[in-house]
């Protein structure tokens, strides 16, 4: 289950804000994901175990984009996943050429 709230903002003609969200996910039941498998041929399976999943974590995301010309831009965006014992940060730079 997830709950937020995003906004799209524009600062003016040659920069936009893009687009920001802070949101709450919460993840119910079993939180470590397993997956039973087996070696086709052999009669033995065995069962693996994923890393457990936060069970209330906040999203965070936000971004900029600069129009350096009218053909191109250049951006930045940010993407966070934080809870009390799990944090998952990520960056991503762009550059966007219209022709």
């Amino acid at each position: 289950m997830e709950l937020g709230e995003a906004h799209h903002l524009r600062i003016d003609q040659a920069a936009d804000a893009g687009e920001q969200a802070v949101a709450w996910q919460y993840a119910f039941g079993d939180v470590t994901p397993t997956s039973a498998l087996a070696f086709q041929g052999l009669g033995t399976g065995f069962t693996v175990a994923g890393v457990p999943l936060a069970r209330n974590a906040a999203l965070v995301e936000g971004g900029l984009d600069l129009r350096v010309t009218p053909q191109a831009s250049i951006g930045i965006a940010y993407v966070g996943q934080l809870a009390d014992r799990v944090q998952d940060h990520s960056v991503k730079a762009s550059f966007s050429w219209k022709f």
